[in-house]
């Protein structure tokens, strides 16, 4: 066998996966129909595609990926879908890396907000690199170390896919375009003659699962509009004098004065009951009509001894013969009310309508009396003619603090008392039929918030290879991969970092609708945002005299602090409102992502997962060895489902937005050398979505861990 033999077959014992790949996909991308030049332009020229030129598209695309897809798994690589769509992707434009490289990103939409990622060397147009020594001879590669660059560099560590799970974008386009629907709701009104700005006190439908006053609404409620003043519209000679008006809330912004009326009196229920705001579309006619639910809700009684007397309200809506039923004579539209109960009671809570106890039944202070109604009444639906009779009381049963029944002296006495009580006043619970829709009661919107989410491009990186041939390409791409793969993990925990500075400094003021400040983070159009932060020292918290205890002492305390401040967030924060509204599943499951340190990772694991958490949750937990997270605790929520790499859910804490980018070798002259550059400009942000978290700074663990605990003991005398 010849020297030259022997030597060319020789095997490599040099472990290198990356070049073999590589070296795969060169294979591959050397055919005519995945690098052909018309595929890259079309790709840059989305918005003026034909039919014929769409379906190249699709096909190349849907082409190069079951390609690569093939390979990977033949190299058994751990490729998530977004790493396939990077790879897949940057193949398709780095099929004419020139034109891609000179192409200038398409700017949003004019009527869209830039959502500002604070990120110091980024920038909003691709950078221009000279093109004047571009060489088609020395970027035949092009192809190949796009599609590998973009493969395993659009990937992080699992603490930031965790936080931020990658989401891929397009290279043409400056970013995202995100459509945030917005449910509300406001109430009916109508707009001013002078210019005032109109109040439409829009508020968030998802508020309304923990608020029950955002969809309290009680328009149609009939309550009679005590009028005073003396005018043409003076009503106050229907009310009772003796008992003190009150406002009564029907909606956002309305407000009326009532008070109680008075007993055989018979009055329009209809008209007395119009408000302002009615008036103001027009007084109501003949189509306006009561609701056949009518109730006498309350009376009011006075008693008088001397030159002193005192009123009491009694509540009658809890009593089965309080509702107005159909007359069995006369007119159908008549109702009746005929009480006669003795369901009436009287004791020590009773009080004076100024909140007082009744000084004239001071009996009541120590025993309890049954009382004996007896009242009636009718309305008619359509007139609204209404009126309630003067009616009777009196003592059945009385009985003492031992429960005793009371006779003699103590119950004639009383007895004389109640007989006396004289009925001045009353209040009903009624609705109008609002069969002409005179009233729209509450009105929903749904709105649209535009959102752009910018990716701008970072600092470029590149390789210097020797000019001469032979230079090894794979190991200059391999650096590179290596390299953005680090500065993109610890670009997640610098946004991390971020996100808990802005969550700590953001002071939720808000304006009469309940409305809080805007934020960056598009989560709080759905959820309150909640911070937490607290410095947790295990010295003062664990407290174990068994070493072999201690460890469970230690998990347990964290544990616990971890749970704590999960409900809490969960609870604040509103955010199971707002995934039963934007998941339509009101027993959505969230995810409780808990990131720190590796030495805690592993005692928050001691014994296995954290389901001591709570059945509402599931829980995910990482660690990083990043420097800036050693002591801390960072939790927050996040969505595991399908869409997570694919959709910006508010529902997760973050995303991280990815672009894939050509990666070019090209030659360099500087000071006067000339040398080869493997060049990409890497383009990313992380996003943080869902603005709640919880930072918890733990001191003392090497101590607890450690350390002996002392034990203090002195003799007993």
């Amino acid at each position: 066998m010849s020297l030259s033999k022997l030597i060319s077959g020789r095997k490599s014992a040099t472990f290198d996966p990356i070049s073999d790949l590589a070296s795969k996909i060169g294979q591959i991308s050397a055919s005519r129909s995945f690098n052909d030049e018309k595929i890259g332009q079309i790709a840059l020229a989305t918005e003026s595609l034909g039919s014929s030129e769409e379906q190249l598209l699709t096909n190349v695309y849907n082409s190069v990926e079951s390609t690569i897809k093939s390979i990977v798994q033949d190299f058994n690589l751990a490729i998530e879908s977004h790493q396939l769509e990077a790879a897949s992707i940057a193949g398709i434009f780095a099929t004419n890396p020139k034109v891609f490289l000179a192409t200038k990103l398409k700017s949003a939409p004019s009527n869209s907000v830039i959502v500002p990622s604070s990120v110091s060397d980024g920038f909003m147009e691709r950078p221009q690199l000279s093109l004047e020594a571009y060489d088609e001879r020395e970027n035949r590669n092009a192809q190949m170390f796009s599609i590998v660059y973009n493969l395993l560099s659009s990937r992080q560590d699992e603490f930031g896919e965790t936080f931020f799970p990658t989401i891929i974008v397009n290279p043409s386009e400056v970013g995202v375009h995100i459509a945030i629907r917005l449910f509300l709701v406001y109430n009916d009104f109508k707009r001013s003659a002078n210019g005032s700005l109109a109040n439409y006190a829009r508020k968030n439908v998802i508020r309304a699962y923990a608020d029950a006053e955002i969809l309290k609404n009680e328009q149609t409620r009939v309550v009679p509009v005590l009028r005073t003043g003396g005018g043409a519209d003076d009503n106050s000679a229907l009310f009772s004098a003796e008992v003190p008006a009150w406002a009564v809330e029907l909606g956002s912004s309305i407000t009326v004065n009532t008070g109680a009326l008075r007993v055989d009196s018979k009055i329009d229920l209809i008209g007395i009951s119009q408000t302002n705001e009615l008036l103001n579309s027009g007084l109501m006619g003949p189509s306006d009509n009561l609701d056949t639910y009518i109730k006498l809700e309350s009376i009011y009684v006075k008693i008088t001894q001397g030159a002193t007397s005192e009123v009491i309200r009694i509540s009658t809506e809890h009593l089965p013969s309080a509702a107005f039923t159909y007359a069995p004579q006369g007119n159908y539209r008549r109702m009746i009310l005929t009480m006669d109960t003795d369901g009436v009671v009287l004791d020590n809570r009773t009080t004076t309508v100024t909140g007082v106890a009744p000084t004239l039944l001071a009996e009541l202070a120590t025993h309890k009396a049954r009382v004996q109604l007896t009242i009636n009444g009718s309305v008619v639906i359509d007139k609204g003619d209404a009126i309630v009779s003067r009616g009777s009381l009196a003592l059945v049963a009385l009985r003492n603090a031992g429960d005793q029944l009371v006779t003699g002296t103590v119950f004639n006495d009383l007895a004389a008392k109640i007989a006396s009580l004289e009925v001045i006043g009353y209040t009903l619970e009624a609705f109008r039929a609002n069969s002409n829709i005179r009233q729209r009661g509450q009105l929903l919107d749904t709105q649209i918030e535009n959102r752009i989410l910018h990716v701008p491009y970072r600092s470029p990186m590149s390789v210097i290879m020797p000019a001469i041939l032979g230079s090894d390409d794979t190991g200059a791409l391999q650096n590179l991969i290596t390299a953005t793969g680090i500065r993109v993990s610890n670009e997640a925990v610098t946004s991390l970092l971020k996100a808990q500075t802005s969550l700590a400094a953001y002071n939720g003021v808000a304006i009469a609708s309940g409305e809080l400040p805007e934020m960056t983070s598009i989560g709080h159009f759905y959820v309150k945002p909640v911070f937490f932060g607290e410095a947790m020292n295990l010295a003062s918290t664990v407290d174990s005299l068994k070493s072999h205890e201690r460890i469970k002492d230690i998990r347990a305390a964290l544990v616990e602090k971890i749970r704590f401040y999960a409900n809490e967030m969960y609870r604040q924060s509103e955010y199971k409102a707002a995934a039963a509204v934007l998941t339509g599943n009101v027993g959505f499951k969230p995810t409780v992502i808990v990131g720190t340190d590796p030495v805690i990772y592993n005692y928050i694991q001691a014994d296995g997962d954290l389901r001591t958490l709570g059945e509402s949750f599931d829980v995910k937990v990482v660690s990083t060895l990043d420097q800036r997270v050693t002591g801390k605790i960072f939790i927050s929520f996040s969505c595991f489902d399908g869409s997570r790499n694919t959709t910006v859910n508010p529902l997760s804490f973050g995303c991280m937005l990815y672009s894939p980018e050509v990666t070019t070798k090209m030659p360099v002259s500087r000071d006067g050398q000339v040398s080869n550059e493997l060049i990409v400009i890497p383009r990313f942000t992380h996003v943080p979505v869902l603005p709640v978290l919880t930072v918890l700074d733990v001191a003392g663990l090497p101590d607890v861990a450690t350390t002996k605990v002392s034990v203090h003991s002195r003799q007993i005398p």
